[in-house]
Order: structure tokens, then C-alpha cells, then sequence
């Protein structure tokens, strides 16, 4: 599906490339793999009323959840199998086209950041309630959508794409909004060059300058940045309707607002994952989900 409006004859405008991650492989919740569809019954009609032009590419066949494997990393070979099926499926010059991916668990973001770091040299803004920084020899659970950023700044040997080991530099990461983190997860991160604004820090800083702090550290030396937003970063009083909620995040109203000034900056790319419409009460975090993509890419692509 393809659509366009006026707007996209503006010099420089962008089309969104949509495409859908139904996937729970990375998480020992199910029901993020519904996210997609829902996302996409509330954006596309905000989409059409702005005047934004996308392509919507479909959903990637997802592998059967199958045994989980080695427990250190469960499902490993099926989300391997996926990010195979991820690879070439969005063929758009980069420069053209704004890959926006809907998932689906987090787990889908090293697929997705394994290619696009291919295109151009990439920072990552990752907005998070958790780390996800736990390797298959520390984490907890073995859930690998606890793993994705260690994963994407090479730290982890069991690599999910092997097209090169380090995907970001850990100095162009930056994690806002974590404040749930496992014990040796937390030692790690802090031992790393990777930036976190912790949910203390935005509260003390206020979400204008830690927007700001961000988009100076993914971009310094990179060619743009790649933006991941778990929905789980926002006040479950706000967006009950995810899989893992932690008290005392981002309010509504600031997540409106770090959508505004991140769409400002050199993005490339984004990403929404862990929506779990089973637990979303009247659809209302699929509603602010939907109306802060369409912030973002209204301020990114249009200029609004």
C-alpha cells in the first residue's frame, strides 16, 4: 500500500516505510505479537489526515514459537530465523525512505539495526524502563529481549545477524528512562561507554534537556541515529497495555514532547515495540503509541 499527498513534493521529504514485527519470541509474556496490528488500526488513519506518505510493507512471517532451547538465550534459532526474513525486506535508499518498524518484542530491534548499520554509520536513542543490557552468562531469565543493546554494541558473542559484531558504538548509545535494572546488568552498563539518563536523571533534568543530551550523543560522529521506543518507558498509569510496566516513568504529556524534539534531530529510523493489547484497557496505549509516531514523523517529515 502506497499513498501520497501534496506534501511529498517538498524537497527533501521522506516516505514512510511501515512494516510489521508480530513476534513475542524475545519475551516470556505473550501477547506482544498483537502489537502490529493493533498499532496500525490507529495510525494509518493519523497518518492519511497529516498528509504523510507511507508504504506499508506488510508483517514478517514469523518462525513458530518452537522449544525454547538453550536457556541462557531462549528461542535463540527462532529469532535468528527472523532476522534472516527481516533482511532486504524494506529495499529503499536510505536517504528516501524512513524505515518505521511496529513490533512485537524488543528483540526485533537487533534485526532491524543489524541492516540498517549496514546503510550508514548509526547512533541508537533507546528508550527503555530496563536495560536490556544482560548477556546470555548473567541474565536472569534468558529472555533475549533483555539482551538488545549488548547485542547491538558487540558485547555478546552469540550474535543474532552475523554481518559484523558491533552494530553501534557503545559511546553513540544512549538509554533514557531505565530505572528497573537486574544487579550484574547494572554493573555492566555503568562499566560501559554506554550514556544512561536514568528516569531520576530525566526527572532531575527535565525531558527538553535530556532529549537534548541524547541526540548530542547518538549523533557525535555518526551519520544519524536510529530511534527505539519500548512502550514500557511511559507511566503504566499512561500505557497500561504492555507486557513488563514499572512505575514512575515518563509521563503522556513528556512523551509528546521527547517525540517533537527527537524528530527534530538527524533520525533515520525508528522503532515501537512491546505494545501487548491484552492488557490495554480501551485501546488507549495503542491510541498515545499511534499519536506519538505520528509527533515524531509530523515534526521529522514535515516540519510541523
Amino acid at each position: 500500500m502506497t499513498e501520497t499527498s501534496p506534501s511529498s513534493c517538498q524537497a527533501g521529504f521522506k516516505t514512510v516505510a511501515l512494516l510489521g514485527v508480530p513476534s513475542d519470541l524475545g519475551a516470556n509474556i505473550e501477547g506482544s505479537r498483537f502489537g502490529p496490528s493493533a498499532l496500525r488500526r490507529e495510525l494509518i488513519p493519523l497518518l492519511r489526515a497529516r498528509g504523510i506518505p507511507f508504504e506499508d510493507y506488510g508483517d514478517i512471517d514469523v518462525p513458530e514459537r518452537g522449544s525454547p532451547g538453550d536457556l541462557r538465550h531462549k528461542h535463540l534459532n527462532e529469532i535468528r530465523e527472523l532476522c534472516q526474513r527481516f533482511l532486504g525486506r524494506i529495499e529503499c535508499d536510505p536517504h528516501e525512505c524512513f524505515p518505521l518498524v511496529l513490533g512485537g518484542d524488543h528483540s526485533l530491534t537487533t534485526c532491524l539495526v543489524g541492516e540498517l548499520s549496514l546503510m550508514r554509520e548509526l547512533g541508537l536513542i533507546y528508550l527503555d524502563a530496563h536495560g536490556d543490557f544482560n548477556t546470555p552468562e548473567i541474565s536472569p531469565s534468558g529472555n533475549v529481549h533483555g539482551m538488545v543493546i549488548s547485542r547491538i554494541s558487540g558485547r555478546t558473542l552469540h550474535s543474532i545477524l552475523d554481518l559484523k559484531k558491533t552494530f553501534v558504538a557503545e559511546r553513540n548509545i544512549v538509554l533514557v528512562g531505565a530505572r528497573d535494572l537486574d544487579p550484574e546488568e547494572d554493573k555492566l552498563l555503568r562499566e560501559s561507554e554506554v550514556t544512561i539518563l536514568g528516569m531520576k536523571t530525566v526527572r532531575r533534568m527535565g525531558i527538553a534537556a535530556a532529549m537534548e543530551q541524547a541526540i548530542a550523543g547518538a549523533s557525535r560522529g555518526t551519520e544519524g541515529y536510529h530511534l527505539s521506543f519500548d512502550i514500557d518507558v511511559i507511566d503504566p498509569g499512561f500505557a497500561p497495555g504492555v507486557s513488563t510496566p514499572v512505575p514512575g516513568g515518563i509521563e503522556g504529556e513528556e512523551a509528546l514532547e521527547a517525540m517533537r524534539l527527537l524528530g527534530r534531530g538527524p533520525i533515520s529510523s525508528a522503532d515501537f515495540v512491546e505494545l501487548n493489547p491484552s492488557r490495554d484497557e480501551d485501546g488507549r496505549t495503542a491510541r498515545l503509541a499511534a499519536k506519538l509516531i505520528e509527533t515524531l514523523l509530523d515534526t521529522h517529515l514535515v516540519g510541523r
